[in-house]
């Protein structure tokens, strides 16, 4: 499934934490906390500069802009604390997929699945999707428990190879819709 509309300013809002999509002002505090360890289980490597964030940035702000993806970030509503970041991409078929990334700091206070619950439940009313797909790389505990905890199961697995790492194995959960 394809996502549609401007979503250059998508805000979503939970009970502790306010989604709203990437702006430039948000590469800085991205960049600080995007670090080796955060990225170990992700697809992706951390930036190189801030720089290189900050080009990166602008294709995520057109994407957006013409509904082909969205990129979050992640604050707490309370504070305007930087979390970390989510997403929202093009799936096969009528599903949707999501992921999430938080600080090292703000880890184990149930930011990521209160955030990945917002997307889904967001999306669920705009796009309408069968349900969502959530990666996860097998290793990573912490995530594999937040997507069981939305309702999620398994339903494939693929390999993962990024520059620079081992071969690893994901998962694919499939989270239901809101």
């Amino acid at each position: 499934m394809k996502l549609s509309g401007d979503l250059s300013r998508v805000v979503i809002a939970s009970e502790r934490l306010t989604l709203r999509s990437f702006d430039p002002a948000d590469a800085a505090e991205s960049f600080a906390e995007a670090n080796a360890e955060i990225a170990r289980f992700m697809s992706w490597n951390p930036m190189s500069s801030l720089q290189e964030l900050e080009a990166a940035s602008r294709i995520w702000l057109s994407e957006m802009r013409a509904g082909e993806d969205l990129q979050l970030t992640v604050r707490l509503s309370a504070t305007g604390e930087f979390v970390g970041r989510s997403g929202l991409h093009a799936a096969e078929g009528a599903l949707l997929e999501t992921g999430i990334w938080i600080k090292l700091s703000a880890q184990r206070a149930g930011y990521g699945s209160e955030a990945v619950a917002a997307v889904v439940a967001w999306a669920s009313a705009r796009f309408r999707p069968s349900g969502f797909l959530y990666p996860v790389v097998d290793e990573n505990t912490a995530s594999c428990r937040l997507a069981e905890k939305l309702g999620g199961t398994v339903v494939g697995t693929r390999q993962r190879q990024k520059q620079g790492d081992v071969e690893r194995r994901m998962l694919i959960y499939r989270l239901p819709g809101a």
